[in-house]
């Protein structure tokens, strides 16, 4: 082996940590929706400027980055939870090998 050693139950503490962040960035994107003002909120000269569609524009993709970081984690989430299972099954196969190789030392 290289080394490496794979804690089993730290995969999943990282898996629920992306989750709670993914639900994080869920309720970002539910206060950004309370964010949005009216237009009357922005007087004449702030029209004039385009001001509120800039501010709107900005939301909107506030809105779709923390839509994207939510994915992301529940991606990630998905990938660590594959990667356990993955690495448990293999464990097992190895371990019922050698346990099967152990016997056939023995007789």
């Amino acid at each position: 082996m290289n080394g490496y050693e794979v804690q089993p139950d730290a995969l999943l503490s990282h898996a629920d940590g992306s989750d709670s962040l993914a639900a994080k960035f869920d309720q970002l994107e539910s206060l950004l929706l309370q964010a949005k003002l009216s237009d009357e909120c922005f007087g004449p000269l702030a029209k004039a400027h385009r001001t509120p569609e800039f501010y709107y524009d900005a939301l909107d993709e506030c809105r779709a980055l923390a839509r994207g970081a939510a994915a992301y984690l529940r991606q990630s989430s998905a990938g660590l939870h594959a990667t356990h299972a993955i690495y448990n099954g293999t464990e097992s196969v190895l371990s019922q090998g050698f346990s099967a190789l152990g016997k056939d030392v023995q007789a």
